[in-house]
């Protein structure tokens, strides 16, 4: 079983080496969420984890849209 400080320092040395900033964003946000409350995966449905999964994958696909035109789409859902 990993201990705590050898998964920090691999998730260090991860993210150290990856160079596509839209993933480096997506990881960001999933763990400010975490740093800000605990809390929040209690408050998760299933379904809002499996959109999360959902988005992932699609990163690690390639799948991904440049900030502007996220802004773009965004604004017709509102």
């Amino acid at each position: 079983m990993e201990t705590t400080l050898s998964l920090k320092n691999q998730l260090h040395t991860i993210i150290d080496l990856i160079k596509d900033e839209s993933v480096l964003q997506a990881v960001y946000v999933l763990l400010k969420k975490e740093w800000q409350t605990e809390e929040m995966y209690v408050s998760v449905s299933e379904a809002e984890l499996h959109a999360i999964d959902e988005g992932l994958a699609q990163l690690e696909n390639g799948e991904e849209y440049e900030h502007a035109e996220a802004e773009k789409i965004y604004k017709l859902w509102q």
